[in-house]
């Protein structure tokens, strides 16, 4: 511990400091980090450090976990954020970013209607200087410090990535995906509950730079039923899983931070997988362990939560947005569907394996 602590007072980067580490084996820089971020966290430690007028240290390199609802975003986000250099400072920090940089995100406890996009042309320096400290101070709250990359995982910031760059031009991204067929299944379930527990109901609006508006507070006699879910028509959420995967590729074009990952192929080969995202990120690759055995099942579950007229609906949906899903190149686009027919249609001619 003691040759881990002069490491740690060395005056590298943070880079060198990580490729460093990977000569020591996990269990020490995991023990260390546990006992770390516990100090950190304390009252005591957050008085000392207002009292001593520590500024926080600057957020570099963070990473950004984007794509649709129920794209596996949550479950990425344990196994990366499980990485003793990695610090996951909270489920989609929804709030702080609707607080500290003013956007709008649909979602219980906030009172925004809409989710629209935001490209941070509009900032000044100093207002761009401010919303970073204010990320900079709740790093630090969640335990991190200089040697920790700043992790938020957030499907609601597919179109407000312009503002993500503009506030953190070194960020890496990684980009989840799920193919189509289960994306719509299993964000329907999510209505659902969404529905059952908070009296929600989720609008997909037709402007193609936006993400889902939800009543309340909208007015539900308002909203196009076949746009409203639960109950709306499930070829609307092939739509939103089409324009989130367009702007993020858009948006994402030519950067050379960007990490895809595939949600068919991680269930699969779920450690094989991640160590090609952890390296991608520029991070040791450790021993891991997952929070929790994958599901391989999950990308079949289709079949069973979907009906058979809404399967067909969304053969139809495939058919009408193929030449647009072909041109994906961060997504899944083949989809484990029941008939070869279904799978051309969604992959363009590739039947999924």
């Amino acid at each position: 511990m003691a040759d881990f602590g002069r490491v740690l007072e060395t005056p590298k980067t943070e880079r060198a400091l990580l490729m460093t580490a990977s000569s020591f084996t996990a269990g020490p820089w995991r023990t260390f980090e546990r006992a770390r971020r516990r100090m950190y966290q304390t009252r005591a430690m957050q008085r000392a450090r207002r009292g001593l007028r520590i500024a926080s240290p600057a957020i570099m390199r963070p990473i950004f976990l984007v794509g649709t609802v129920r794209s596996g975003t949550t479950f990425l986000a344990r196994c990366i954020g499980d990485h003793p250099a990695v610090m996951l400072t909270g489920f989609e920090l929804l709030r702080e970013w609707s607080d500290y940089a003013g956007v709008e995100i649909a979602a219980p406890g906030l009172d925004h209607a809409n989710c629209t996009a935001a490209d941070g042309r509009t900032l000044t320096d100093d207002q761009v200087a401010t919303i970073r400290q204010r990320f900079d101070a709740l790093h630090v709250r969640k335990g991190g410090w200089k040697h920790t990359r700043f992790m938020n995982k957030n499907p609601h910031l597919w179109n407000k990535l312009d503002l993500v760059d503009r506030l953190y031009p070194d960020a890496y991204y990684v980009v989840t995906s799920r193919d189509l067929f289960s994306t719509v299944a299993s964000t329907k379930l999510l209505w659902d509950k969404m529905h059952r527990d908070w009296g929600l109901r989720y609008f997909l609006p037709h402007d193609p730079s936006a993400c889902w508006s939800c009543s309340p507070p909208l007015d539900k006699h308002d909203l196009d039923p076949a746009r409203t879910f639960p109950g709306g028509d499930v070829a609307v959420l092939a739509e939103y899983w089409l324009r989130t995967y367009e702007t993020i590729e858009k948006k994402l074009a030519g950067r050379p931070r960007v990490v895809t990952l595939r949600h068919a192929q991680f269930v699969v080969e779920p450690r094989e997988t991640l160590e090609t995202v952890l390296s991608a990120l520029d991070l040791p690759v450790l021993p891991h362990h997952l929070p929790e055995p994958v599901k391989r099942r999950r990308n079949q579950r289709w079949r069973e939560i979907l009906t058979r007229d809404e399967i067909d609906r969304l053969g139809e949906a495939c058919t009408q947005l193929a030449p647009r899903i072909g041109k994906l190149t961060l997504a899944e686009v083949a989809v484990p569907t029941e008939s070869t027919a279904l799978s051309e249609d969604c992959s363009t001619g590739d039947a999924a394996s």
